[in-house]
C-alpha cells in the first residue's frame, strides 16, 4: 500500500513536471531571444536537472514493484501437471527466464493468460501418448520463456503438439457465418468468444473460451498476444506486455485543435514532415518520403 501511494504522487509530479516544462517553453518562445534574461535561462536549466532527478526517482520506484516471473512457474507448472492427469497425457513442463521481471500490477494479469495458454496446449494442443508414439514423437513438452527489453516484457508459451489447422480452423469460420479476408490471418479467429473448431467447447480451455479470456486479460492491460503454428510441429502463443502499468511515457501530438497521447511503445518510427510531402491522390492523402 505504501508504495502504490508513493506511485500514485509520482505520476502527480510527473504531470506536474510536464505542465511545468509547458509553461516554460511557452514564456521562452514569447520572450523572443532578445528579451531572454540569465535568470531566464537559470530557471530553465533547473528545471532540467529536476527532470533529470525525477525521471531517476520514477525508475528508482519502478524497480521496487518489479517481481520475477519465476514467482508464477510453480503454479503454471501445477497446472500443466493437474491437466495432464485429468487428460491422461505425458507433459514435460520446463520454464527459462525465471529472473525476469514483471511489473507487480501486471502479475495478476499474466497468471490468468498464461494459466488459459497452458491449459489449452495440454488439452488441445497436445497428443495422446498413443498418437505420439504412432508419429515417432517423444514425450510432450510444454515450455514457458520470458525475457525482457527495455521496451516490453515477453512470455512464450511454446507446445509440441500438433500444431494448428488452418482449413479446421477455416470450415469453422465458415460453418458459424464468418469471412475471413483475403490474407487475413485465420488463428485470430481462435480468440473470438465462444469460437472453437470442436463440436463440443471444453469450457476448461476450450478454443475461443479459455483463449477468449486470455486475450480479454492482456488487451486490458495494454498487451498483446501473437500466435503461430505448424502443423504436426506444434503452437507458440507470444505475449507482449508493457514494462509498467504505473507510468507510461507518451508522445503528444496536436492535430486539428485537439491533443492526442500515443504510448511510446507503440511507436516505431517519427520523422519530420514537410507540406511538399503530402499529395492527393483519388481524393485522398498520400506521403512521399
Amino acid at each position: 500500500a505504501t508504495l502504490d501511494a508513493l506511485v500514485d504522487r509520482l505520476e502527480e509530479m510527473v504531470i506536474l513536471r510536464n505542465r511545468l516544462r509547458e509553461a516554460l517553453d511557452r514564456q521562452w518562445r514569447e520572450l523572443g531571444a532578445a528579451a531572454r534574461s540569465p535568470a531566464a535561462e537559470a530557471v530553465r536549466g533547473v528545471h532540467e536537472e529536476l527532470g533529470g532527478t525525477l525521471d531517476a526517482l520514477r525508475d528508482g520506484i519502478l524497480r521496487l514493484r518489479l517481481i520475477p516471473l519465476a514467482t508464477l512457474f510453480r503454479s503454471l507448472r501445477r497446472i500443466a501437471h493437474d491437466e495432464a492427469l485429468r487428460t491422461g497425457k505425458e507433459v514435460t513442463f520446463e520454464t527459462a527466464g525465471g529472473e525476469t521481471p514483471l511489473d507487480r500490477g501486471l502479475l495478476e494479469m499474466a497468471s490468468e493468460a498464461l494459466g488459459h495458454l497452458i491449459r489449452n496446449a495440454v488439452i488441445h494442443g497436445l497428443e495422446t501418448p498413443e498418437e505420439r508414439r504412432r508419429c515417432g514423437k517423444p514425450r510432450a513438452t510444454v515450455r514457458v520463456a520470458a525475457a525482457a527489453d527495455t521496451r516490453e516484457v515477453r512470455i512464450d508459451v511454446v507446445d509440441d503438439g500438433r500444431g494448428l489447422r488452418r482449413e479446421e480452423i477455416l470450415a469453422a469460420a465458415a460453418r458459424r457465418g464468418l469471412a475471413v479476408p483475403e490474407g487475413a490471418d485465420p488463428f485470430s479467429l481462435l480468440f473470438l468468444p465462444g469460437f472453437s473448431t470442436r463440436a463440443e467447447v471444453d469450457l476448461g480451455a476450450g478454443r475461443g473460451v479459455g483463449l477468449a479470456a486470455a486475450q480479454e486479460a492482456v488487451t486490458r492491460r495494454g498487451g498483446r498476444i501473437e500466435v503461430s503454428s505448424e502443423e504436426g510441429q506444434g503452437t507458440l502463443f507470444r505475449l507482449r506486455l508493457p514494462l509498467s502499468v504505473s507510468i507510461l511515457r507518451a508522445l503528444l501530438v496536436a492535430c486539428d485543435g485537439e491533443d492526442y497521447a500515443l504510448p511510446l511503445g507503440a511507436m516505431e518510427e517519427t520523422f519530420r514532415l514537410d507540406a511538399g510531402q503530402v499529395h492527393e491522390v483519388n481524393g485522398g492523402l498520400v506521403l512521399s518520403r
